[in-house]
């Protein structure tokens, strides 16, 4: 199961990049680049890690992300990480909903 969803995380972070290589070779200019960027996690993280010292760490990347493939309210930039905590599991190269985010961290209290 993890197997496959790696396979088609690393499909859609390809996608983009396939058609601007396309665009760049044609010259088609109607080959469009419809995506989001997104941030996603280098790393398994466990629930109620704190993750400014993860971004410290640079666990993070930008991907972009078909639009049609954007998890709602998906994690756009770092600054949306700062001083919250993981609410429930993230794991390694899923798109971050804020809705799995919280600013009350057990570590803190």
């Amino acid at each position: 199961m993890l197997r496959k969803l790696v396979t088609v995380v690393c499909l859609v972070a390809l996608v983009p990049g396939c058609a601007q290589a396309r665009r760049a070779v044609t010259g088609d200019s109607s080959v469009s680049i419809d995506g989001i960027v997104v941030l996603v996690s280098t790393v398994d993280i466990p629930t109620g890690a704190l993750l400014d010292p993860l971004i410290a760490q640079g666990k993070f990347q930008v991907i972009m992300v078909p639009t049609s493939a954007v998890v709602p309210g998906a994690v756009e930039n770092i600054e949306q990480l700062l001083g919250m905590c993981a609410d429930s599991r993230i794991y390694q190269n899923e798109q971050i909903p804020l809705a799995r985010l919280s600013d009350a961290c057990p570590e803190r209290e």
